[in-house]
């Protein structure tokens, strides 16, 4: 079904899906990661981090919007950043990087660090969620603004845009 749809359209990324261990070296998931190579669309994986592992030993030039960047702390997303050049973090439906309306230290410290590599998202898979996304959106604005403008710009919009022209989207 994935190969006749980006034969017959346009799409700029594959998911969010959810892989899980092994499962990332399935006939299914070598497929899926060769018809993003093929159609130069993003993988928005929901995954942990060996899946991630997995999926760049397919295809190392793969393109990788990790989603939730399964939650792990900046101790742990750090060298995954640094080892992976391709791979995105997705903050989508996480909130432990700020309090008060104030970046955690640590985060901040990987938010300059990795400059280009972290978007905001909603994760609104199932209906109950919708009813955060003006909440989410209202934190969302107060810890961005205790980071400088450029890279809150950067991670509120404009890595996203980077993401998306960097497979081929334009305005």
């Amino acid at each position: 079904m994935l190969a006749g749809l980006l034969a017959n359209n346009r799409y700029l990324g594959i998911g969010e899906f959810h892989i899980f261990g092994e499962a990332a070296d399935s006939a299914v998931m070598r497929a899926v990661v060769k018809l993003a190579d093929k159609h130069g669309t993003f993988l928005h994986a929901h995954a942990d981090v060996d899946v991630v592992r997995r999926l760049f030993a397919q295809d190392v030039d793969a393109v990788i919007l990790w989603a939730h960047s399964d939650f792990v702390d900046p101790v742990e997303l750090r060298p995954m950043l640094a080892k992976y050049p391709n791979l995105c973090s997705d903050l989508a439906f996480r909130s432990e990087h700020t309090a008060n309306g104030k970046v955690d230290s640590e985060w901040k410290t990987l938010f300059e660090e990795f400059p280009h590599r972290f978007m905001l998202g909603t994760n609104t898979f199932t209906p109950e969620r919708w009813y955060f996304v003006t909440e989410h959106a209202k934190l969302s604005q107060q810890w961005l603004q205790d980071l400088p403008r450029p890279l809150a710009e950067r991670i509120a919009f404009g890595n996203a845009e980077a993401l998306l022209q960097r497979v081929g989207w334009s305005r």
